[in-house]
């Protein structure tokens, strides 16, 4: 069975299912109102949050920027700064060239001194050499003056000089290349020659006889006549002839033996020009060296036995003596001579 009174409200209201979805539309529509001002608030506060953000960002970027002016302003009075240090710099740089140059101008001159002593010094000994060279002949005193000059100019420091000192060098090397003639040597070996002949045997002829000695010519006396005077001339002269052809066979006669005395007289002969021949050797005397010993030749071959095996060093020793020329073709020091002038005027026009 149905209830009565359900089925009466039902029948008696019969638009009330028509109405319940009007009642929630208040509901909804607060609903909405409430949404949209919640989103509107909140949109508000992003706003809001977002000025606060960008109002500290512009704060900080206009700290930057103020940072950004001090930092311009810093620096025009930096560059301010570097501009009046730079001109300084530049009035000290130019202060410090002028400087520079007057104490190059002192060097200079001071250099010039030196080298103006350096160079009197250097041409007192490269005309000491020269000296040396063409009146002395003596290559050794020379290459010991220019190697002086040399020492001398080893500090030196200019050009002139530094170009002095290389002709110099090069005078040098010519000298030590040039054949220098070993005078001590050759003394040396006039002494041994000397010490050999006084040992020398003196070689014996065939036929070689003791003569008899010449016969006392007694003094002319005062009151002898024109023919005695020409008896006694013709004596002593057939006397002096007579050994030297036998007039029997028409040979020569025998050989004369020689007497101690002779052979005395022989040695010192030999040793008188062994000793000529050692001074002309110092004396650079090419003539009376030469003469000397084509002396001492022709009494060694005539007189001496030379066979033994001292004769034959006798002989090699003198021949090489002989074969030794005391003229030898040295170079001359005319490129140091004008280097030095040369020398002279550079140092004038730097002065």
């Amino acid at each position: 069975m149905s209830d009565p009174n359900v089925s009466g409200d039902t029948a008696s209201d019969p638009g009330s299912t028509a109405s319940r979805p009007f009642r929630f539309f208040p509901f909804l529509l607060v609903m909405i109102l409430l949404l949209g001002l919640s989103l509107m608030g909140w949109q508000g506060y992003e706003m809001q949050q977002n000025q606060s953000r960008q109002a500290a960002q512009l704060a900080i970027i206009e700290a930057g920027l103020a940072d950004i002016r001090q930092l311009k302003e810093r620096q025009a009075l930096l560059s301010e700064n570097i501009a009046l240090q730079q001109a300084n710099l530049d009035r000290v740089s130019q202060i410090f060239a002028q400087q520079g140059e007057l104490l190059a101008t002192l060097q200079q001159q001071k250099l010039g001194q030196k080298d103006t002593a350096r160079l009197a010094e250097t041409a007192v000994l490269v005309r000491l050499a020269a000296v040396s060279l063409r009146v002395y002949k003596d290559p050794a005193e020379a290459l010991d003056l220019l190697k002086k000059a040399d020492q001398i100019l080893r500090s030196a420091r200019s050009v002139a000089m530094l170009n002095l000192r290389e002709v110099i060098a090069g005078d040098i090397a010519n000298l030590e290349a040039a054949s220098v003639i070993d005078r001590a040597g050759l003394y040396l070996q006039l002494v041994a020659l000397i010490d050999k002949t006084a040992a020398q045997p003196f070689k014996v002829l065939e036929g070689e006889v003791l003569m008899p000695a010449a016969p006392a010519v007694a003094p002319a006396p005062v009151d002898e006549d024109v023919w005695a005077q020409i008896d006694r001339f013709w004596q002593a002269l057939w006397h002096r002839l007579s050994h030297l052809v036998d007039f029997r066979v028409g040979q020569p006669a025998p050989t004369p033996m020689l007497t101690a005395l002779d052979q005395q007289l022989i040695r010192q002969r030999i040793v008188l020009d062994l000793t000529s021949a050692q001074y002309a050797l110092l004396a650079r005397d090419e003539i009376i060296y030469q003469s000397a010993l084509g002396q001492v030749s022709e009494n060694l071959e005539l007189h001496f036995d030379l066979t033994g095996s001292d004769g034959r060093w006798l002989l090699q020793t003198l021949s090489m003596l002989t074969a030794q020329s005391l003229e030898v073709a040295l170079p001359d020091l005319d490129a140091s001579m004008s280097a030095i002038d040369v020398a002279y005027d550079k140092i004038e026009e730097t002065q």
